[in-house]
């Protein structure tokens, strides 16, 4: 805080000198104070007419001037010179040269190699001319500085002492916040209980509120993940451990293959389910990955033939619409997870023999991916929960995981778009709109 305090004070003396320096240098240049020496100078010497007493006026006046000068400035002397009106020199000081005629406004004369201004006065019998050597920077902003320096110095505790009592009293409630945050237990997320009495501060507790919220959310929500998952899994690793029993205990032939062929089943189900939660979590806690260059036309239509056996087992009738290139800045893991669980959806619980449409288009500056069926659809009254992890639709025999269209859902928000479910083929079934955001890369 002090060292502020002093930042701030080291700030205001510069913005003084520097406008101290430039009023200085304005005042020089119209060197006022100097002509008006010379003039009054001028009148004490009017009413002499003797050279010799002229001579010990200005020799007096003289050391008096530069005295007070060298004192007060620690400023080089002023030079002086007695004329008569004839111009005849009576007196100069020591080692001076004689100096410019200046008339009305005071002229820079070079004395020893460094600037002079010269002002002239004529008074009676008499002319006085004297010359004021021009200050250097340096010696201009050391003097303001000493000027100033007395004022600050006096001033600083006054500043000093009102800041730190207001910087004191307001790190008070932070103080308050900070102690209540201690005291807290590690898992408690509630919202803080603090009242601190402050306007600029409830934005602040507002914030954490909001991210404890958040924080509370998310926890809920992997815990409930977990808890789904253990449950999800819980039902393969049974049947395996009660296929493996039997087909221990096999007597004929009949029995090992009706354990062998359980127990397959269950293993697969188990490993699907494995790969949806990995899918899942990787899609949930990785970073994007920076966007490249992806053909998603032929993407699309590679995935598409990798289904086409799983179409051809269910007599499913599998199409694309869409362009024969079309390449567009996204990353590819995400658009490609959307699309294989998309299918995979549509041809599990899409009708035996009927069809699985995908269409692929630019939607002025979006892409859209539609992958729609004329299976039975999805009931109203399940619509609004469908893309929750673990939800499977009523009345199912297929087996599934419930995860696949959370993956769509998470793939598409990752991707900066989203999905909605749509209508289906022929005013059956169901469709699901992927939209993402395009962007064309510039090759």
């Amino acid at each position: 805080m002090v060292v502020a305090v002093v930042l701030a004070f080291a700030l205001v003396a510069m913005v003084l000198i520097t406008k101290d320096y430039t009023d200085f240098r304005h005042l020089r240049d119209e060197q006022a104070a100097l002509r008006n020496a010379a003039a009054q100078m001028a009148d004490l010497l009017a009413t002499s007419t003797n050279a010799t007493t002229a001579t010990h006026l200005v020799q007096t006046l003289e050391r008096q001037t530069n005295r007070s000068r060298q004192d007060s400035l620690g400023a080089p002397p002023l030079l002086f010179e007695l004329r008569r009106q004839d111009g005849s020199l009576i007196y100069a000081s020591e080692g001076t040269p004689p100096l410019s005629e200046a008339t009305g406004k005071p002229v820079l004369q070079l004395i020893q190699g460094r600037p002079y201004h010269v002002a002239r006065a004529d008074k009676g019998p008499w002319q006085i001319r004297l010359a004021e050597p021009e200050p250097s920077d340096g010696t201009i902003i050391g003097y303001l500085g000493r000027e100033l320096a007395p004022s600050l110095l006096l001033a600083f505790p006054f500043v000093l002492l009102p800041v730190w009592l207001a910087v004191r009293q307001g790190i008070k409630p932070v103080q308050q916040l900070a102690h209540h945050l201690t005291e807290r237990a590690p898992d408690d997320l509630s919202p803080l209980g603090v009242d601190l009495k402050y306007v600029e501060l409830r934005p602040v507790i507002d914030a954490f509120n909001a991210l404890l919220q958040r924080l509370h959310d998310t926890v809920q929500r992997e815990r409930a993940f977990v808890h789904d998952a253990a449950h999800e899994l819980r039902t393969p690793m049974a049947v395996i451990s009660a296929q493996a029993h039997v087909l221990a205990r096999a007597v004929d032939d009949t029995d090992r293959q009706q354990a062998e062929a359980a127990m397959d089943a269950a293993l697969a189900r188990a490993s699907h389910l494995s790969q949806q939660l990995l899918a899942l979590a990787t899609l949930d806690e990785t970073r994007p990955s920076k966007p490249h260059a992806v053909d998603v036309a032929a993407l699309s239509q590679s995935l598409l033939a990798q289904a086409v056996p799983a179409a051809q087992e269910r007599g499913q009738e599998l199409s694309l619409d869409g362009p024969d290139s079309l390449v567009l800045e996204l990353e590819q893991a995400a658009f490609q997870s959307a699309l294989q669980n998309l299918l995979d959806n549509a041809l599990r619980y899409g009708a035996h023999g009927g069809r699985v449409a995908v269409s692929l288009c630019l939607d002025g500056k979006e892409l859209l991916l539609c992958v729609a069926d004329d299976g039975p659809g999805i009931p109203t009254t399940e619509q609004a929960h469908i893309f929750e992890r673990f939800v499977r639709g009523s009345g199912q025999t297929q087996p599934g995981t419930g995860l696949g269209l959370a993956i769509v859902r998470q793939a598409a928000r990752r991707l900066g778009g989203h999905v909605d479910l749509g209508p289906g083929l022929d005013g059956r079934g169901a469709g699901f709109y992927v939209r993402i955001p395009a962007a064309t890369p510039a090759f």
